[in-house]
């Protein structure tokens, strides 16, 4: 473990990749050109509108700028959101949720806000400009931030004012964190699973590489089509410079995916895709996944953006 928290320490999120993180979580740089808007003729439910509207106004500099690189990243925010609610409408006050890496925690303040605190959220990233977003945009009761990467969430959750997670988080949800570290995600598992609860739900979205030729369309389908709504020609090259190409270097394929989380979880599933996106369940409990999973309702997502039948088991 000690040599892992070292890898983490040197990993490009940490180093090389630190300033592209805090100009954009800042609002310096990187911004859209117009503001990211969901789709409201995507949604399945009221439920999800509602969300919708109540996460754009939580929403921070940061995650502006990740739903508007990431085809209808939005919409399914707010599937995933109102999907958690519902879920934990089964289990006993306060349901636990980690959202690991995820920005300014929009999503999860979201969670809490509309659960009436039923769900207890937290909240890390090692970015400032995040934790600065997360309390300018007004103090929401159940939700919680650290300012620190997840490698050192051990040291915090000692403290008093997070003894509501002294058992575990009975969901995590891992956002495209793991890739700008590094590759090896049966560490990277096996690290944050000592805070899942027995039972409990990990989700994980990630850029996944595959087939040289087949990824590079899926590439330019999502440029072409999707980010040049929101950002210039200058700003794609500038990202594709800073981070895309570092980036690329710690995604893992679907299958190396799937032979990472063997080794932790009996059972798991893609729920999600977009491109080269990919949202994945795993859990020890099978009739929790199955819960899950029947409480999502169909994606919110043109078709055309996915590559494969959903949800598809690994």
């Amino acid at each position: 473990m000690k040599d892992f928290i070292k890898a983490c320490e040197v990993a490009p999120r940490i180093t090389s990749m630190s300033d592209f993180f805090a100009q954009t979580a800042a609002g310096e740089r990187n911004q859209p050109t117009r503001e990211p808007d969901a789709d409201q003729r995507l949604f399945g439910t009221i439920k999800q509108c509602q969300f919708s509207k109540q996460l754009q106004l939580n929403t921070g500099p940061f995650v502006k700028h990740y739903f508007s690189s990431i085809p209808y990243s939005l919409e399914e925010e707010c599937r995933l959101g109102t999907t958690i609610i519902d879920y934990a409408d089964s289990f006993p006050a306060p349901f636990t949720v980690y959202c690991l890496g995820m920005a300014e925690g929009s999503m999860a303040r979201t969670i809490s806000q509309l659960s009436k605190r039923h769900v207890t959220t937290l909240t890390t990233s090692p970015t400032a400009s995040n934790e600065a977003s997360f309390y300018n945009n007004g103090s929401i009761p159940g939700a919680h931030f650290i300012c620190t990467p997840f490698f050192r969430l051990c040291e915090h959750l000692t403290e008093a004012e997070y003894e509501v997670f002294a058992d575990g988080f009975d969901i995590i949800i891992e956002d495209t964190t793991f890739q700008m570290y590094s590759t090896d995600r049966d560490s990277q598992i096996g690290f944050v699973s000592q805070f899942l609860k027995p039972g409990g739900l990990f989700i994980f979205t990630e850029k996944f590489s595959c087939d040289a030729d087949e990824y590079s369309a899926r590439e330019l389908q999502k440029d072409s089509s999707y980010k040049r709504r929101f950002f210039t020609d200058e700003q794609l090259n500038v990202k594709r410079l800073a981070v895309l190409n570092t980036m690329s270097g710690n995604e893992v394929t679907l299958a190396e995916m799937k032979d990472a989380l063997d080794k932790h979880f009996k059972y798991k599933a893609i729920y999600w895709n977009s491109g080269n996106f990919y949202s994945i369940v795993a859990s020890s409990s099978k009739s929790n996944i199955d819960r899950f999973l029947s409480l999502l309702g169909k994606a919110c997502i043109p078709f055309e953006y996915v590559y494969c039948d959903l949800p598809e088991s690994l």
